[in-house]
């Protein structure tokens, strides 16, 4: 399970290659109800507007999400349709890059993509559906955008092959589409 936090990083949260990457935090929480972040990190002013629910909820909400007893796309759905309402912007396409030249051990994958709710719940589904896993990430915003750097493996815990690497971007950018 990957940790989002504040502030500090304890060395166990993520691999070693992920102390070179930049990066900001939030907390899971938010992102799980599809608010990431504070309103004015982002320019959607709008959010300001939107209900915050109390902290026991998300921590419930969380809970349940992880026992599979939430339907945690159901939720991003109905999020989703609270924002319909704002004024959209003009926003420039997605960029997925993937590589293991940096890395030892895992490959690196950077998502730059506006940031809306579900950004990370939709690349995280991409990455399970390539037969991958996130070991680590760095997820922060920069204006109304996430820069997003995930650690992924395949099932037995090493890099991808060429191959993986291509299909692993695809699917990932079909899901920002």
């Amino acid at each position: 399970m990957l940790r989002r936090r504040q502030g500090s990083r304890d060395s166990n949260d993520l691999p070693a290659e992920a102390d070179d990457a930049s990066g900001g935090a939030d907390d899971p929480a938010d992102e799980a109800d599809g608010v990431a972040g504070e309103s004015g990190d982002r320019g959607d002013d709008h959010i300001d507007m939107l209900p915050r629910p109390p902290v026991e909820q998300l921590s419930d909400d969380i809970r349940r999400a992880v026992e599979g007893t939430y339907n945690v796309a159901e939720r991003l759905a109905k999020r989703a349709a609270e924002y319909a309402s704002a004024p959209r912007l003009e926003r420039p396409d997605p960029v997925v890059a993937v590589t293991n030249a940096p890395s030892g051990t895992t490959t690196v994958v950077e998502v730059r993509a506006h940031d809306e709710p579900g950004l990370l719940y939709r690349v995280a589904t991409a990455v399970a559906k390539a037969d991958a896993a996130i070991v680590g990430a760095k997820v922060s915003t920069l204006g109304a955008d996430a820069v997003d750097v995930f650690f992924v493996t395949d099932p037995a815990g090493n890099r991808l092959n060429d191959d993986r690497v291509g299909a692993l971007r695809s699917t990932i950018l079909a899901s920002l589409g």
